[in-house]
């Protein structure tokens, strides 16, 4: 593995200064997602069935890890739902986001904070059939480390 993999470009650590920097988050979570990120570019860079993404879909799966340590409770929705749709449709994930923010069951202060910072995901960001396995990866990546968190309550939106 070289130094290129795990390194940060000047781009990709600008997306994380600038998410890191705008959302509600721990020092530990911010650890998290830069380690999330290395991980992502190892297995990008490895032969598997993880296509690369272009620029573009790496910022939003970056995006994607922040939006959810800040927000895990609506992230957590949004990835079951994406998760559940057949596997050869197209989803547009801010519009689809956006669209279905109304409609879940969040605290105010976490749909507040999504309304707000849902403008870090690029409009253009679409989940493609052959990018769901690393959209899967990417969702694994983003609740690896919530302690106490029962997996069978993943269905049942908290209020």
């Amino acid at each position: 593995m070289t130094a290129e993999v795990i390194n940060f470009t000047e781009e990709e650590w600008g997306w994380l200064q600038q998410y890191c920097g705008r959302l509600p988050l721990s020092p530990r979570a911010i650890k998290r997602i830069v380690n999330a990120f290395k991980l992502l570019k190892i297995v990008w860079s490895r032969p598997n069935r993880h296509l690369r993404p272009e620029r573009e879909v790496q910022q939003g799966l970056v995006a994607l890890l922040a939006l959810s340590a800040a927000y895990p409770t609506g992230m957590r929705l949004l990835f079951s739902e994406l998760l559940e749709r057949s596997s050869s449709d197209r989803f547009e994930i801010y519009a689809g986001l956006k669209k279905r923010l109304g409609q879940m069951s969040l605290s105010q202060e976490e749909k507040i904070g999504l309304e707000i910072n849902l403008t870090l995901i690029p409009i253009s960001l679409v989940l493609l059939p052959e990018l769901r396995v690393t959209f899967e990866l990417v969702r694994s990546l983003s609740f690896v480390a919530e302690i106490g968190r029962d997996p069978a309550e993943e269905s049942e939106p908290r209020a």
